[in-house]
């Protein structure tokens, strides 16, 4: 109590035990009941309370600030254990209730391709023929949200943005539908783009005892923040991506990756356990890029003088695939000797574009956009392709599409080192060139080297290193997933 308190519930008191006697001594008609006790007292609690709203804070209460402070982490806590309470019902009580615990897996798992993934996408593609070879994809439910959108991060405009949350939004209502209605498969499998469809998926799945993976094949938030740096690290939007990927991974069984050096980014970043994360690289569509035959530079289709070494680049331009290291190699090379073939457009196009407009490379060829089916002719007809040679930990721990394309095709390839493609080259290969990323010379060196060694290569290269991302090899890598899934769902029904 502060001292103004004491100073006015002293009088309170003494007035009150006047009255009292008073009374008692010489009462009157009509007059009140004495004052006991009692009344005393709750006479003093209001005379303490009122005296206690006009103490000045930090003497006898706490500043309102702090009350409030108190008020919403204690609000926070009760949500908290609400929702553990609901999660453990849901997870442990409602699928004994319905019958999940008692599913049976199969001799061999089936699988239930089921989400919004985006087909324009070579993995995605790769991902469900691999599931199909190895008889393992039994049902695909798929609603169509990507197809209109070549690159989501160049998607502007309210209409284009409002149009893909309409399409993503209400695509959710069918693909509801199915997983209720279908539960005997053994397996559900998220494919690239899933981090809603994954948490969407997750309760379903849960309730009918089946496993769920999730082909993550990057993570979103280091795309958003660390490589593309469309974000500021620990930043709003960068803690919203970090915990939207996290739930994602933790709703999974088994995350699937493109390279091991990416799972155990993932594993590093979310705190996954080991056999929480698969391994399944990207490969190539070997209808698409089937392996060259003729001699390089010498066959039928080859459109370009002998005397000049082409070297060909496509992709989405952005920073992963470092752009300006190209342009400023083909700016140092000598153009009567090179000639610099770029194919794409995308997020750094307009960086790019005011760079040669500003100064100008004569040897360099631009083309915005060819049909996909044209990429191989492309890379048959150029003496070496490029990679990647961004400077970021992704640009490192990923195989770009490419990288197996031209593998495939059995060319020449120079990307950056990094522990990613070091993860499916051999001592046998000598047909891809590994640079130090940013940096414009050794690039231009790789490519005097190719020059050099041109006259002795003859037919295709790379048919080891083929054979370890080859469509068998893909299939079992996606069953060894799969059945790491059923492994882990199956504990995690045994725990009590």
């Amino acid at each position: 109590m502060c001292s103004a308190s004491r100073a006015r519930a002293s009088p309170l008191s003494v007035r009150a035990r006047d009255r009292v006697v008073a009374s008692s001594a010489s009462p009157s008609p009509g007059a009140t009941a004495p004052r006991t006790q009692s009344s005393i007292a709750a006479a003093r609690t209001r005379g303490r309370s009122r005296s206690w709203r006009r103490c000045p804070p930090g003497e006898g209460r706490l500043p309102r600030t702090r009350v409030r402070a108190r008020a919403r982490a204690r609000a926070v806590v009760v949500v908290r254990v609400v929702v553990r309470v609901v999660v453990r019902v849901v997870v442990r009580v409602v699928p004994v209730v319905v019958g999940a615990r008692g599913h049976v897996v199969s001799a061999r798992p089936t699988v239930h391709a089921w989400g919004t993934w985006d087909d324009g996408k070579p993995r995605t593609r790769l991902m469900l023929r691999a599931l199909n070879d190895a008889g393992l994809l039994v049902r695909r439910t798929h609603a169509d949200v990507w197809s209109t959108v070549a690159d989501k991060s160049q998607l502007s405009g309210a209409r284009a943005v409002l149009g893909a949350a309409w399409r993503w939004a209400t695509s959710y209502g069918r693909l509801a539908g199915s997983l209720l209605r279908h539960g005997d498969e053994d397996v559900v499998y998220v494919g690239y783009l899933g981090h809603l469809d994954v948490l969407i998926a997750w309760p379903f799945a849960r309730l009918r005892g089946q496993a769920l993976v999730w082909d993550a094949f990057l993570s979103l938030y280091d795309t958003v923040v660390d490589d593309r740096r469309m974000a500021a690290p620990g930043g709003l939007v960068a803690r919203a991506l970090s915990t939207w990927e996290r739930l994602a991974c933790r709703a999974a069984d088994v995350v699937v990756l493109d390279t091991a050096a990416h799972a155990a980014w993932f594993r590093a970043q979310y705190g996954l356990p080991e056999d929480a994360t698969a391994v399944v690289f990207v490969g190539a569509e070997d209808d698409a890029f089937a392996p060259v035959e003729a001699a390089p530079g010498t066959g039928p289709g080859t459109g370009h003088d002998d005397a000049l070494v082409t070297v060909l680049f496509y992709g989405q331009f952005i920073p992963l695939h470092g752009i300006s290291t190209i342009v400023e190699a083909a700016r140092r090379s000598d153009p009567a000797a090179v000639r610099w073939v770029i194919v794409g457009t995308g997020q750094e196009a307009t960086r790019i574009d005011d760079d040669l407009r500003a100064r100008p490379v004569a040897n360099l060829t631009w083309h915005r956009w060819v049909e996909y089916d044209e990429l191989r002719r492309l890379i048959v007809d150029a003496d070496v392709c490029l990679g990647v040679f961004g400077g970021s930990g992704k640009a490192g721990r990923v195989i770009p599409n490419k990288a197996f394309q031209v593998l495939s095709v059995g060319r020449p390839l120079c990307t950056r080192d990094g522990p990613g493609i070091r993860e499916i080259l051999g001592d046998d290969d000598d047909g891809v060139l590994l640079v130090p990323p940013e940096d414009p010379d050794a690039l231009l060196a790789a490519v005097q080297r190719v020059a050099r060694e041109r006259p002795g290569r003859r037919g295709r290269l790379h048919a080891g290193v083929v054979e370890r991302f080859a469509r068998p090899a893909l299939a079992r890598a996606a069953t060894d997933a799969v059945v790491a899934a059923v492994a882990r769902a199956a504990r995690r029904r045994r725990r009590p």
